[in-house]
C-alpha cells in the first residue's frame, strides 16, 4: 500500500465520526511521519508496512476520541492540536514494530531454551559415554592397586 492509499483510508473511515479538523490533524501527522520515514530511505510500501492497517488506526483513534470527549465537553474548550511533540516521540514506533519486538523476543527466548536442552542432553550423552569406558578402567585400576597393596603387604 502507498502513503496516498493509506492516508485514504485513514481519512475515509475517520470522516464524519469527528470533527473535521481532527480529522485533518490525523492525516497531518501520519503524512509527516510516513515522508520522515521515506526521506530516511524507506519505501512507501515498507513505511506503510511498519504502521499497519489504516482502519485499524483509525478505530484506535476512534476509541481513544470516545474517551476523551467527556473531558473535553467539561473543559469548554478546544484542547489545541492533538500531537504534541513530546507525543510525536512517544510515538516513533508502530504498533506492529511493537509487536514484532515482542515476537522477537520470543523466539530469542525459545532458542536459548532448545540451546540449554541440547547442551544438557549432548553434555548427558557424553557423560553416558565416558561412563561405559571409565567405569571398567576405574574397577580394573580399584583391583590392580588392590593387588598391588596385597603382594606389598605380604
Amino acid at each position: 500500500m502507498n502513503k496516498g492509499e493509506f492516508l485514504g483510508g485513514l481519512k475515509e473511515r475517520l470522516s464524519g465520526e469527528i470533527p473535521e479538523y481532527k480529522v485533518q490533524e490525523h492525516l497531518r501527522y501520519y503524512d509527516n511521519y510516513l515522508s520522515e520515514q521515506i526521506r530516511s530511505g524507506k519505501t512507501e510500501e515498507e513505511a506503510t508496512a511498519m504502521l499497519g492497517n489504516p482502519y485499524l488506526i483509525a478505530k484506535t483513534i476512534l476509541d481513544m476520541e470516545e474517551q476523551e470527549q467527556p473531558e473535553e465537553e467539561t473543559m469548554g474548550q478546544d484542547q489545541g492540536s492533538y500531537y504534541k511533540e513530546d507525543q510525536r516521540q512517544g510515538q516513533n514506533y508502530s504498533r506492529k514494530e511493537r509487536k514484532t519486538g515482542k515476537w522477537k523476543a520470543r523466539l530469542i527466548i525459545l532458542a536459548i531454551i532448545i540451546i540449554a536442552i541440547a547442551l544438557l542432553f549432548a553434555l548427558g550423552s557424553l557423560m553416558a559415554l565416558l561412563l561405559r569406558f571409565l567405569f571398567p578402567l576405574l574397577l580394573i585400576g580399584i583391583v590392580i592397586y588392590l593387588f598391588k597393596k596385597g603382594k606389598s603387604g605380604s
